[in-house]
C-alpha cells in the first residue's frame, strides 16, 4: 500500500510541481532582471544607481509581512489566494514600465510588488507542495525550488533581447503581461488538481497561536540557522568574485567559478531533497548547513589555483542549494502542513532580513582589514553553530494530517 501511495504522489502531483517551478521562476523576475535595467533607467531618467537599487531595500523591509501572508495562505483555498497573488505580482511588475519621472512612483510600485510577492512565490508554492506530498515531500520541494535556477538561466538572455528591442519600459510590460498570460491558466489547472485531493484536510487543523509557534524551541533553532545562512550566504555570494580576484585568480576563471555555483545549487537542492525523504532526523539538514565550512577552509589554507576556485564555486553552490530546501522541508515537518505557511513565512522573513546585512558586514570587514580572511574565518564557526542548532531538533513529530491527505 505504501509503494502505491508513493507512486500516486508523483502521478497525481507532477503537474503541480511543474507549475510550481514556473511560478517560483516567474516570481524572481524582479531580482533577475534588475541588473539589466540599471543602465537604461539611469540613462533615461537620470537616477543614480543607488537610487535605482534602493528598491531592494523596500523588499527587505517589507519581508516582515511574510508570516502574515503565510497565515492567510494557511487559512484559505489556494485558488482564492494564489491566483489573485500571481495576477497582482505580474501586474505590479508590468506597472514598473510606468515609473518616473520622480522616484516616488518607482518606490510605490516596488512596495506593492513586495506585498504581492509572498502570495506568488516561495511561501505560496511550497505550501501547495507540502499539502500535496508527504513521502516525497523533500524531492518535490527541491524540484519546485529549482525555479530560481531556471529564472537565473533564462531571464538574463530574455531580458537582454527585450531591452534591445523594446527598451526597459517595454521589457517590464512584456515580461509582466506575458508571464500572467502563461502562468495564470496553468496555475488555475494545477490548483484545481490540489483542491480535489488533500488540500482541504490541512486547513481543518487548528493553527495554534503566534506565541506558541514563535517561542517553540524548534522554531528558534530553525530561525537561528536561517539567520546565519542569510548573513554568511549573501556575504560570500556577493563578494565571491572580488575574493577570488584578490587571491590572484584570473577574471575568466572567477566568472566560470561563479557560474558553477548555479550548477552546484541545482545539484545540491535535488540531492538534499532526495536524502531528506529518507531520513526521520535532521542529520541531512545539519550536514547541508555545515558544508560552507569546507570551501572557506580551502580558501584560507590552500594556495589559489584555477582548479581550487572551480571546486570552491561548486561547493558553495551545493551548500546554497541545500540550505533553503532544508528550511522549507523542516518547517513542514516540525510545524505541520496546517501551520506551514505561517512557519515558513516567519523563517523566510528572518532570512530575508538577514540577507541585507551579509554583504555590508563583509564589506566593512574588508575595509577594516584589507582582506577577506576575517570573513572566511568567522563563517566557519557560524556554519558549525547553525549545523549544531539543527542537529538538536530531534526526530520529526508525527503528522497525522499528512497521512490523511495522502489517502
Amino acid at each position: 500500500m505504501r509503494a502505491e501511495s508513493d507512486r500516486n504522489e508523483w502521478r497525481d502531483g507532477w503537474f503541480v510541481v511543474a507549475c510550481a517551478v514556473l511560478g517560483i521562476g516567474v516570481s524572481q523576475m524582479h531580482y533577475s532582471s534588475l541588473g539589466f535595467m540599471i543602465g537604461p533607467i539611469e540613462r533615461d531618467l537620470g537616477w543614480s544607481r543607488s537610487q535605482i537599487t534602493s528598491a531592494t531595500l523596500i523588499l527587505s523591509m517589507l519581508a516582515v509581512i511574510s508570516p502574515f501572508a503565510g497565515r492567510v495562505i494557511d487559512r484559505y483555498d489556494e485558488r482564492l489566494v494564489g491566483l489573485p497573488g500571481i495576477a497582482c505580482y505580474c501586474g505590479c511588475f508590468a506597472l514598473l514600465s510606468q515609473a518616473g519621472p520622480g522616484l516616488g512612483t518607482w518606490w510605490a510600485i516596488w512596495a506593492a510588488l513586495a506585498c504581492a510577492c509572498p502570495f506568488a512565490s516561495f511561501i505560496f508554492w511550497t505550501t501547495v507542495i507540502a499539502r500535496r506530498f508527504d513521502r516525497h515531500r523533500g524531492l518535490a520541494l527541491a524540484t519546485a525550488l529549482c525555479g530560481t535556477a531556471v529564472a537565473a538561466i533564462v531571464m538574463p538572455t530574455l531580458t537582454h533581447l527585450l531591452i534591445d528591442r523594446y527598451g526597459w519600459r517595454g521589457t517590464y510590460l512584456w515580461l509582466g503581461l506575458g508571464s500572467a498570460l502563461i502562468l495564470l491558466p496553468l496555475a488555475f489547472a494545477a490548483l484545481t488538481i490540489c483542491a480535489r485531493r488533500g488540500a482541504t484536510t490541512a486547513r481543518q487543523v487548528s493553527q495554534g497561536s503566534w506565541t506558541e509557534l514563535l517561542t517553540s524551541p524548534q522554531f528558534i533553532r530553525i530561525a537561528f540557522a536561517g539567520s546565519v545562512m542569510g548573513v554568511t550566504g549573501t556575504a560570500i555570494a556577493i563578494h565571491f568574485i572580488p575574493l577570488l580576484l584578490e587571491q590572484g585568480v584570473s577574471a575568466e576563471t572567477a566568472a566560470i567559478a561563479a557560474g558553477l555555483t548555479g550548477v552546484g545549487a541545482i545539484v545540491g537542492r535535488m540531492v538534499t531533497g532526495y536524502l531528506l525523504d529518507r531520513s526521520r532526523r535532521p542529520l541531512i539538514g545539519a550536514l547541508g548547513f555545515a558544508l560552507p565550512m569546507i570551501p572557506c577552509a580551502l580558501l584560507l589554507g590552500v594556495e589559489p589555483a584555477p582548479a581550487l576556485a572551480l571546486a570552491v564555486g561548486l561547493l558553495l553552490g551545493l551548500s546554497s542549494g541545500a540550505e533553503i530546501d532544508v528550511l522549507s522541508y523542516f518547517s513542514s515537518r516540525y510545524f505541520g502542513v496546517a501551520r506551514y505557511g505561517a512557519a515558513f513565512g516567519a523563517v523566510f522573513a528572518i532570512v530575508g532580513f538577514s540577507n541585507g546585512f551579509g554583504p555590508w558586514l563583509a564589506g566593512m570587514s574588508y575595509d577594516a582589514t584589507g582582506s577577506y580572511t576575517f570573513m572566511l574565518t568567522i563563517i566557519i564557526p557560524l556554519a558549525a553553530l547553525a549545523a549544531l542548532s539543527l542537529m538538536t531538533l530531534g526526530a520529526y513529530p508525527v503528522e497525522p494530517e499528512a497521512s490523511e491527505a495522502g489517502t
